[in-house]
C-alpha cells in the first residue's frame, strides 16, 4: 500500500502494477514504482496584449479574475483539480491566442489540469482574428499554416493565432506514425489543405484515424472449443476476422469443450496462457484443442474429515474435487484421515478401504465416506436433594444416571432443574460452577449435578389470588402451586419468582390484574413478603334478539 505524507498525494502504480490498486504474482523479479505528487500546485495566469485592458478572464473552480484592471493572475488549486479558464472580450475587435499549458486551445475557453505548475498566458490583440485550429479522430498528425502561426497536433503546440482581416491562410494537415487524415471539418472539408480569408474569428477541426490490420483467429486439432475476445466480432468457434486499428491489445482466451484440452497457441502467439495480441500489422493466431481427456471427480461424503490424494497428482482435496486426465491413465487415490474421524470406504468407482485404482477409460466418479468418531457422555447426580438434568442436542434427561452418545468435538449443553424443596447447588468432573454445563465431546465425560434439600429455616410466603367480575377464566403459576377457578392459596419459598398466567374462559376476557400486579400481560412477583392478586374476567354479552355484540371496555 502507499501511503502519502501529509503534503502529498499518491497518484498512482508504474512499472509491474498501475492504477491505485497493486496486487503482484511473483512469478519472476518485479519492478514497481509508487509516485507521489504535492497536494497543490498554482496557476500563473498571464494576460497581455493591446486589447488585454479590456478583456478578462475567469477561473471555475473561482478566484482568478484576471485583466482589465484586475490583478488576481494566480491561485493555487488542489492536485487533480480540472480548471476552466473563460476569456470574456469583444472577439469582432481582437483575437485571442492561448499560450503555455493552453497552447492547443482554440476559442474563450481552455481547461487546465493541475498535476504540476502551470503557466498560461492569454494574448489580446486588436485588429486580429483567431483562427483556431482543433485535432480530432483516434490517429495522430500536424496542422501548420500558411503564414505561420499555428503548429498543432494532438499534444498541443500553437493551435490557436492570430491574424489581419481579410488576411489569406491555408493550413496544411500531415498525418503521423500509422495515421491517415480523414478530413476537415467546419471552415473546410475534404482532405486537400484549408484555404480560409479570414475576417472574423474563427475554428476549423482536423481529424486523422489510425490505420487498421486484419486479425485472424482459427482453431485447429480434433478437439473441440472456442476462442473468446473481450472485442466485439473475435468470439469464434471456427474461423474469425476483424479490421483493428493499429496499436490495439487484443486479449484472446481459449476455452475448450467437453472431452477436450487446449493444446496451445500457434501463429502470433504460444504456449497455453491467455493471448496478448498487439495489432502492428495483419496477424493471425490458431488454438490448438486435443481430445481425450476425462474427468475424475473425488466427493467426499459423511460428517467426518478426511483428505483425498492422487498419483499421478492433481487429486488433492478435503471436499469434492475434479481432475482431467489423459485417456489411459491409471490413478491411484489413498485417503488421509483428520483426527476424531475414521475412512468407512469406498464406493462408485472403487469400493473397500484399501487404495482405489482407477482407469481413466471415460468420466469416472469415486467416493470416501468419513464419519466422527462418537463419545459418551454420562450424566450423574449426587446430594441430599433431587432433580433433573436435560441436554441440548437431545439425549440426556434423567434425575440420577443417564448417559447419551455424540458425535467427535460437539458442543453439549446440560441445564440442571431442581425440584421443590431441593437447591442446584452446582457441577462437578468436565464442568464447575452453578451455570449451564457447556461440555465440548472430543472425547469421553463425565459430569455431576449436585442438588441438596433447601434448610427449613428458609422462610416462605403466601400467594392468595383472587377471581372476581361475571366472566369466568383460570390463573395458573410456574412454579406450580396456582391453578384455580375460585379463591385458592400457595406456600413460596423466599425469593422465589413467580410467574402467573391468566386464561379467559370461552365466552369470556380477561380485563386485567389488581394487587400486587397491574395490566393484562403474565404477572411476575418476587416472593419477598405475602402477596394477594386479583384476576377479573368479564363476560361478552350477546343480544338475542337485536344479534348485538356488547363488548367491556378495557383500560390499562
Amino acid at each position: 500500500a502507499a501511503v502519502p505524507d501529509g503534503s502529498s498525494v499518491f497518484t498512482g502504480w508504474q512499472g509491474g502494477c498501475s492504477g491505485q490498486n497493486c496486487s503482484l504474482t511473483m512469478d519472476s523479479n518485479k519492478v514497481v514504482t509508487a509516485t507521489f505528487a504535492h497536494s497543490t500546485y498554482d496557476l500563473n495566469l498571464t494576460v497581455n496584449g493591446d486589447g488585454s485592458d479590456e478583456a478578462m478572464v475567469t477561473s471555475n473552480p473561482a478566484a482568478i479574475s484576471c485583466g482589465s484592471g484586475n490583478a488576481a493572475c494566480q491561485q493555487t488549486f488542489a492536485y487533480n483539480t480540472v480548471v476552466t479558464l473563460t476569456a470574456s472580450y469583444d472577439s469582432s475587435q481582437m483575437a485571442l491566442v492561448w499560450g503555455g499549458a493552453c497552447g492547443s486551445a482554440t476559442g474563450n475557453r481552455c481547461m487546465v489540469t493541475m498535476k504540476q505548475l502551470q503557466n498560461v498566458t492569454a494574448t489580446f490583440t486588436r485588429g486580429l482574428f483567431a483562427l483556431g485550429t482543433n485535432i480530432a479522430g483516434n490517429g495522430n498528425g500536424l496542422v501548420v499554416s500558411t503564414p505561420t502561426g499555428i503548429n498543432c497536433d494532438q499534444e498541443g503546440g500553437s493551435c490557436s493565432a492570430a491574424f489581419t482581416s481579410g488576411e489569406a491562410i491555408s493550413l496544411t494537415a500531415t498525418a503521423g506514425l500509422e495515421s491517415q487524415f480523414s478530413g476537415w471539418s467546419g471552415l473546410c472539408s475534404g482532405t486537400a489543405d484549408c484555404h480560409i480569408t479570414l475576417n472574423q474569428t474563427e475554428q476549423v477541426t482536423a481529424t486523422f484515424t489510425l490505420n487498421q490490420y486484419e486479425l485472424t483467429v482459427s482453431k485447429t486439432g480434433n478437439g473441440v472449443g472456442t476462442v473468446t475476445s473481450p472485442l466485439a466480432g473475435l468470439d469464434c468457434g471456427i474461423t474469425c476476422t476483424q479490421s483493428l486499428d493499429y496499436g490495439t491489445v487484443v486479449t484472446l482466451t481459449a476455452n475448450a469443450g467437453i472431452e477436450s484440452q487446449f493444446m496451445g497457441w500457434l501463429g502470433a502467439c504460444s504456449g497455453t496462457a491467455v493471448c496478448l495480441v498487439t495489432v502492428d500489422q495483419a496477424k493471425s493466431v490458431t488454438a490448438h484443442f486435443a481430445l481425450n481427456s476425462y474427468p475424475l471427480e473425488a466427493q467426499n461424503k459423511g460428517n467426518g474429515t478426511g483428505l483425498i490424494t492422487s498419483s499421478p497428482a492433481g487429486i488433492g482435496c478435503g471436499v469434492d474435487c475434479t481432475e482431467l486426465y489423459p485417456f489411459g491413465t491409471v490413478v491411484t487415490l489413498t485417503t488421509t484421515v483428520n483426527s476424531g474421524s475414521i475412512f468407512n470406504g469406498w464406493s462408485g468407482a472403487c469400493v473397500g478401504s484399501d487404495s482405489c485404482v482407477v482407469t481413466i477409460d471415460q468420466a469416472q466418479v469415486v467416493t470416501a465416506t468419513f464419519t466422527l468418531v462418537t463419545h459418551t457422555l454420562t450424566v450423574n447426580t449426587a446430594g441430599t436433594g433431587t432433580g433433573s438434568v436435560t441436554s441440548q442436542p437431545a439425549g440426556i434427561d434423567c434425575g440420577g444416571h443417564c448417559t447419551a452418545e455424540y458425535d467427535h468435538n460437539m458442543l453439549v449443553v446440560l441445564t440442571a432443574t431442581p425440584q421443590t424443596g431441593s437447591s442446584f447447588t452446582g457441577w462437578s468432573g468436565a464442568c464447575s460452577g452453578t451455570e449451564s454445563c457447556v461440555v465440548t465431546m472430543d472425547q469421553a465425560q463425565s459430569v455431576t449435578a449436585h442438588f441438596d434439600l433447601i434448610s427449613t429455616n428458609t422462610p416462605t410466603y403466601t400467594l392468595a389470588v383472587t377471581l372476581k367480575g361475571d366472566g369466568a377464566g383460570t390463573v395458573t403459576s410456574d412454579p406450580a402451586g396456582i391453578d384455580c377457578g375460585a379463591i385458592c392459596t400457595a406456600d413460596y419459598t423466599e425469593n422465589t419468582l413467580v410467574m402467573l398466567t391468566a386464561t379467559p374462559a370461552s365466552g369470556s376476557n380477561f380485563v386485567g390484574w389488581s394487587g400486587s400486579c397491574i395490566g393484562t400481560d403474565v404477572c411476575l412477583i418476587t416472593m419477598s413478603q405475602a402477596q394477594t392478586i386479583t384476576a377479573e374476567f368479564t363476560s361478552i354479552l350477546i343480544g338475542n334478539n337485536e344479534h348485538t355484540l356488547f363488548l367491556p371496555l378495557v383500560t390499562q
